[in-house]
């Protein structure tokens, strides 16, 4: 009974608020061919939150959802996207893919800045936001960025993604399958908060790519990139007075790879400015610390789960105020989400198979806030943070070399 009571009131309150997600990828059949079952406008195919590189975020389940913003990924491997044409072809298609939907549900739209969006939101309507994860095989010279970003209206870039390239280093990852990527961490010498990082920074091809995304006002995501990458990077960023954007992460100190957000970023951002996107996953989130109230040993204490999700909130919310923090979901986009809770199963997703569908966003804020009355994991105010921080960036100067 008490429990119905607690969920009536969190919906008499008012107290969930549409909010934004980062980081998905609801096209990403285009992107990796014949690996990646199902597609955006078919059924999902995913049943549990182990389920890997089977849709979860499709057309059903983002109209079911209460987010006002979507960060669209694009992404493209090299190989698999063969299928698709090529990188080029299949990051077309998915951009393709995203204005049939918007022909197909009038109340979305594509924004290309933050006052597009502000007024979508303003008439009720919802908005998708096109963002390139890994530029490599895409945006190679002046022709490939007229196209993606001046026509195309892709408006947010992650320079690298999972490996090495002629842009940079890629942060490492963790584990065999992660590090299989990224061979150059076996002999790494390099530390930082305890963790291996790449010796490899950023290239001059990256930082011509870097000063030409600034110039045509682009937000650069600095997920993925290796702490040298970072670290140049955000010199740059900083001379451009452009936020900085982690999209879809994780602390470090948890996480214990140079993937995770190092605590000398997040100080960064407190003394500059920029938004972060947690990961609600379990890869991500794995030896999480909270309060004894909030993670009781007979849980599990904050190992995985939302219990680890939330606990990693709160402490990210107290460095850098709730209102620049975020989730960047990675749905569609190969990772496990959240397993049910190991005590106090008393949500949906605890019920079902954790959390593992697009649509689940309400069960789950729900039962955060069941947890924590601050975890507001998905809120109003981090909308306008996004907003008021992509403005800035349109605002932007030219970086200075």
């Amino acid at each position: 009974m008490k429990t119905v009571l607690f969920f009536l009131t969190l919906f008499i309150s008012n107290a969930f608020c549409a909010g934004i997600d980062l980081h998905s990828h609801p096209f990403m059949k285009h992107g990796i061919g014949p690996l990646f079952q199902g597609s955006f406008f078919s059924d999902a195919k995913s049943k549990s939150y182990k389920t890997l590189l089977k849709s979860n975020l499709t057309e059903q389940a983002l109209l079911e959802s209460e987010i006002d913003i979507l960060v669209v990924a694009l992404y493209t491997h090299p190989i698999l996207s063969l299928f698709s044409g090529g990188p080029k072809k299949a990051i077309d298609r998915q951009i393709t893919e995203a204005h049939e939907f918007i022909q197909n549900n009038p109340n979305w739209i594509i924004a290309r800045d933050a006052n597009e969006a502000r007024e979508a939101l303003e008439k009720n309507k919802r908005v998708l936001v096109l963002s390139l994860e890994g530029a490599e095989h895409v945006l190679e010279s002046e022709e490939d960025l007229d196209y993606f970003i001046d026509k195309r209206g892709i408006s947010i870039v992650t320079p690298v993604h999972l490996s090495n390239t002629h842009f940079g280093g890629a942060a490492y990852m963790r584990g065999f399958r992660k590090s299989f990527l990224n061979l150059s961490k076996l002999i790494s010498p390099l530390r930082s908060e305890g963790v291996k990082i790449n010796f490899k920074g950023m290239t001059k091809k990256g930082e011509w790519l870097l000063q030409e995304l600034i110039k045509r006002k682009v937000w650069i995501d600095l997920t993925h990139g290796s702490d040298l990458y970072v670290s140049k990077a955000m010199k740059i960023l900083k001379r451009s007075r452009q936020p900085y954007l982690f999209t879809h992460t994780a602390l470090r100190k948890y996480y214990k790879a140079e993937r995770g957000i190092a605590q000398w970023m997040i100080n960064e951002i407190k003394q500059h400015e920029g938004m972060i996107g947690l990961v609600p996953s379990e890869e991500m989130i794995l030896e999480s610390e909270g309060s004894q109230e909030l993670c009781p040993l007979k849980c599990g204490g904050c190992d995985g789960g939302v219990r680890g999700l939330v606990a990693q909130f709160l402490e990210l919310s107290k460095e850098i105020g709730p209102e620049n923090l975020a989730l960047g979901q990675d749905f569609n986009g190969g990772i496990p989400h959240l397993a049910p809770d190991s005590c106090d199963q008393n949500s949906e997703i605890d019920e079902k198979s954790g959390y593992y569908l697009f649509s689940q966003d309400q069960e789950l804020q729900l039962k955060a806030q069941q947890l924590h009355d601050d975890a507001h994991l998905f809120s109003d105010r981090s909308t306008k943070t996004f907003l008021q921080l992509w403005t800035k960036v349109r605002n932007s100067s030219k970086s200075m070399k």
